[in-house]
């Protein structure tokens, strides 16, 4: 996945995953990282999904708080 989305100048106010849920979405943290992600369950005190490592998707968990944006660009299809 070549592409990646610029990153806003100042974070929104609050961050709601949800739309996203079964998406692949990128995701940057207040921490630095930036990965691809597909959010399998988002609940208040974890979102929990797949993370693309960049050659295989492993299960990985995380603090919802600790997103600084969450976006899910449309993936174009062959039809």
């Amino acid at each position: 996945m070549s592409f990646l989305p610029s990153a806003p100048p100042h974070p929104p106010a609050f961050v709601q995953p949800n739309p996203c849920l079964y998406q692949i979405t990128y995701v940057r943290l207040w921490t630095g990282e930036n990965f691809w992600f597909y959010p399998t369950s988002i609940e208040f005190d974890e979102v929990s999904g797949y993370r693309w490592y960049g050659a295989f998707w492993t299960f990985y968990r995380f603090d919802p708080r600790y997103i600084y944006t969450a976006e899910c660009p449309p993936i174009p299809t062959l039809y």
